[in-house]
Order: C-alpha cells, then sequence, then structure tokens
C-alpha cells in the first residue's frame, strides 16, 4: 500500500511539473505535523498516566491520613480513658483518705474522753487499736505516749516502758519525745533496774543545753530528781535484800 502512494506521488510530481518544489515543501510540512501529532499523542499519554499516577498517590496518601487520623482518635480517646480512670482513682484515693483521717480523730477523740476521766482501761484499748491499724498516722507520737501513759496510771510498766519506746526512738521531733525519755527512765525505776534507769535518765540531762522551752527545761530537773530516787531506790532493795540475808 505504502508502494502505491509513493508512486501515486511520483506520478503527481511527474504531472506537475513547475510544482515539484511547492509539493515537496507541503509534503515535508504534513509530515512534521503528522510527527507532531504523534509526539502530542505520546506526550498526552505520558502525562495521563503521571495525572493517574498522581491521583492514585494522593488517594493513596488521603487514606493513609484517614487510617493514621483513627489510629490517632482511638489513642487519644484510650488515653482519656486511662485519664478518667486516673482521676477516678486518685478521687477514691481521697476519699478513702479523708475518710480514714476522719475515723481516726473520732477515735482519738473518744479514747482523750476516757483518758481525762481517768478510765484508762478503756483508753488504752481504743489507743492500743489504733497504733495496730495505723501505726504511722501523722498523730502517731500522740497515740503512743497517751498509751504509755495509761499503762503507767495501770502500774503495767513494762507496756509504758514499750509504748514510751516508740515514742523516744520514733519520733524524735515529737514534743512528747523528752516526756517519754524521762517516764522510761521512771518505769526502769519502778522494774528495779537501777543502771538501765540512770543511763536513760543522765543521757536526758547530758543534753541539757539545747533545751530553750521552760517546761524542757523543768523536765531536765525532774531528771535529776529521778536520778536521786533511782540510788535511793536501789539502796531501799540492797538493804531489803540484806535483811533478808540475800547476798549480792
Amino acid at each position: 500500500m505504502s508502494k502505491d502512494i509513493l508512486a501515486k506521488v511520483n506520478s503527481l510530481i511527474k504531472d506537475s511539473g513547475g510544482y515539484k518544489v511547492f509539493i515537496f515543501i507541503n509534503i515535508a510540512i504534513l509530515v512534521l505535523i503528522l510527527v507532531l501529532m504523534v509526539i502530542q499523542q505520546s506526550w498526552i499519554k505520558k502525562e495521563k498516566s503521571a495525572i493517574k499516577s498522581v491521583i492514585n498517590n494522593s488517594r493513596n496518601e488521603i487514606e493513609q491520613i484517614k487510617a493514621n487520623s483513627l489510629e490517632e482518635s482511638k489513642i487519644l480517646l484510650v488515653k482519656d480513658a486511662k485519664k478518667e480512670n486516673k482521676v477516678d482513682v486518685l478521687t477514691n484515693s481521697l476519699r478513702a483518705r479523708k475518710k480514714s483521717v476522719f475515723n481516726i480523730k473520732k477515735k482519738i477523740k473518744e479514747a482523750d474522753m476516757y483518758f481525762d476521766y481517768d478510765q484508762y482501761e478503756k483508753a488504752a484499748i481504743i489507743y492500743r487499736k489504733l497504733v495496730n491499724t495505723n501505726p504511722f498516722s501523722e498523730w502517731g507520737d500522740k497515740v503512743y505516749s497517751r498509751l504509755a501513759e495509761c499503762y503507767y496510771n495501770l502500774k503495767d510498766f513494762e507496756g509504758a516502758l514499750e509504748a514510751y519506746g516508740k515514742v523516744y526512738n520514733s519520733y524524735l521531733k515529737s514534743p512528747y519525745a523528752l516526756n517519754a525519755q524521762l517516764r522510761m527512765g521512771e518505769c526502769f525505776i519502778f522494774m528495779g533496774n537501777f543502771n538501765e534507769a540512770r543511763r536513760v535518765l543522765y543521757t536526758l540531762v547530758g543534753q541539757e543545753a539545747k533545751y530553750e522551752r521552760a517546761e524542757d527545761k523543768l523536765k531536765v530537773i525532774e531528771a535529776y530528781y529521778k536520778i536521786a530516787d533511782s540510788y535511793i531506790e536501789q539502796a531501799k532493795t540492797h538493804l531489803n535484800n540484806s535483811d533478808k540475808g540475800i547476798l549480792y
């Protein structure tokens, strides 16, 4: 078919005579137009492919953004839920704390009432329950001190000594610590342990310089008297034992 076209073109050129140049120019322009059309079609096809690729990529990105947004929303919801749970836990903890503090104060007030009316046995039961259930509460030094005083007044010097020891050893800065130390010396005297009584009392008076309050200085003076009492009581015990024929 191409041969026929060429033959017809050649025949046309031969027949045209002086118009050969004109015909060649037109043919060249026609060929150029055809080439340009082919190039344009190829370019359009490439552009369409590129545009399609961009559109697909955009769709994928949009889908990924949607997926990420959904995942972030889920994470935020989980975080919010955790925050709400934490808030609930904190709120419940604070409520439990307030309730516990209220109950402790109520029990201390009840025990103090018995103590003020010299009902030491009833007071001791409540104080003992308080230190067993809340040994490290902010009122621990007061409760232990009151429990020790109950035992002291009930002549249970071993129990008193143990409770005073809690105040003296565990609450060094407590306003009850100095009195606890003095009472420990007294308990040792009543129990006949005079050397230990003097050790405790001499430790107290040895720190006399650091006490500034008048009531603390009175405790130091009282400690000196108790040291003297320890020697007197020890001498009485020695004489009694000597009369009974007990030798040291």
